[in-house]
């Protein structure tokens, strides 16, 4: 979402979970479940804080994160 994985790491990433059968995900409504996350009880004032793959194996937070990034990243992973 953010460029903290390289491109490369993203695709290993997306070839691998190709080959692992997972149902197909239901239709959601993302506003409502955005919003929701406002909710969380971990949430710093207005921020929330999600955790990005910055390696295979290794994590990053970022609080910059945007409601378009969401449904941006989510539309990616329903187009596959």
């Amino acid at each position: 979402i953010k460029g903290h994985l390289s491109e490369n790491a993203f695709l290993r990433v997306e070839n691998f979970l190709r080959r692992v059968p997972v149902p197909s995900l239901p239709e959601v409504h993302l506003r409502p479940l955005i919003q929701a996350t406002f909710k969380d009880k971990k949430k710093r004032g207005k921020k929330i804080t999600y955790v990005l793959l910055s390696r295979i194996g290794k994590t990053v937070r970022d609080a910059s994160v945007t409601e378009s990034d969401v449904m941006w990243a989510f539309q990616l992973v329903r187009l596959k």
